[in-house]
């Protein structure tokens, strides 16, 4: 249990932590010096109403505390119309500031004032049992006070989550279905990009696949003219060795942008990312066989006009004869 002394001497802390962040914030800082100067406000309030409930009284019953109690009442009284002034200012104005450090200024000479001069007449006219029984009379009420402004403070905050929490699940309810409608968009637009470069796709490969057909026919027709085998089978073979060389190559290079797509697809990190890599993925896919099929569709029929040659030729001998 703190002694008299110790109560006079350390009451104020409070208050000067308060003044030197107050005095510490900008122009700019609207909230947080409406916020200190509210709590500087009750912390001034409960000095001052500590002191004339439990202090005062006491001490006016010594003739001799009289005249220190009443500059001491007059010094809270100073105390209030300096803070009521502070609270019609402006926080984001410099005369704000400017109060703010005069009414600083006059709490700490009051301060000085208690220490001083109240102090010692306290010490020398209480009695130890009056003192400690004034001592544990405020500390007892501002413990009270101080837990009743906790659990006000609380249950105003939870009536602000309660009053929000509607709003937010509402927010968040709309985020859902925004981010569901920007996916299922997404997908769709994949779909149709998907089916349409297959359609593609499909088309060139029957395409490669009527041009094949033709050059087995043309290789068959050849091959059944003993005579004109000799002269076709070197260009056929010689085509059919390049097609199969430039095989590899597309299959090289097609296994190549497959494992740079794959990396892609694997460093994706949200759904969105996910649908691109995997629609690149599949369009480079698609690309890369059309692309391919159109280049070996383009060897298929040269080879077919290789294996023609001779027997465009033995038929113009033929109609010579």
């Amino acid at each position: 249990m703190a002694s008299i002394r110790q109560l006079i001497q350390t009451s104020p802390a409070r208050s000067n932590e308060l003044f030197a962040k107050l005095l510490d914030t900008s122009e700019g800082a609207v909230k947080t010096r409406q916020r200190l100067l509210q709590d500087l406000k009750e912390e001034l309030g409960l000095l001052a109403q500590l002191e004339e409930q439990h202090l005062f009284p006491v001490l006016r019953k010594h003739k001799e505390m009289k005249e220190l109690v009443r500059d001491a009442m007059n010094d809270n009284r100073q105390t209030k119309r300096l803070l009521a002034d502070l609270e019609e200012t402006p926080v984001d104005s410099e005369e704000f500031a400017k109060k703010a450090s005069d009414l600083r200024r006059v709490f700490q000479q009051h301060v000085r004032d208690d220490r001083k001069e109240l102090l010692p007449a306290i010490v020398k006219v209480l009695t130890d049992e009056e003192a400690q029984a004034v001592v544990e009379t405020i500390e007892a009420e501002r413990t009270e006070i101080e837990e009743a402004r906790r659990a006000e403070a609380e249950q105003h905050r939870s009536e602000a989550r309660r009053a929000q929490e509607p709003a937010e699940r509402q927010a968040s309810a709309e985020a859902a279905d925004a981010i569901r409608a920007n996916a299922d968009a997404v997908l769709n637009a994949a779909g149709r990009a998907t089916a349409s470069v297959r359609d593609d796709s499909e088309r060139v490969t029957r395409a490669l696949g009527l041009a094949v057909q033709e050059t087995s026919k043309v290789v068959r027709q050849a091959s059944a003219e003993m005579g004109v085998l000799g002269q076709s089978g070197e260009a056929v073979r010689s085509g059919f060795q390049q097609l199969s060389r430039e095989w590899v190559e597309l299959v090289q290079t097609r296994l190549q942008s497959n494992f740079d797509d794959m990396i892609t697809v694997a460093q994706s990190r949200t759904l969105p990312e996910l649908i691109a890599a995997q629609g690149k993925l599949v369009r480079h896919n698609m690309e890369l066989m059309i692309d391919n099929a159109q280049r070996l569709l383009r060897r298929s029929m040269r080879i077919g006009d290789a294996a023609k040659e001779p027997l465009a030729d033995n038929e113009r001998r033929s109609q010579r004869a």
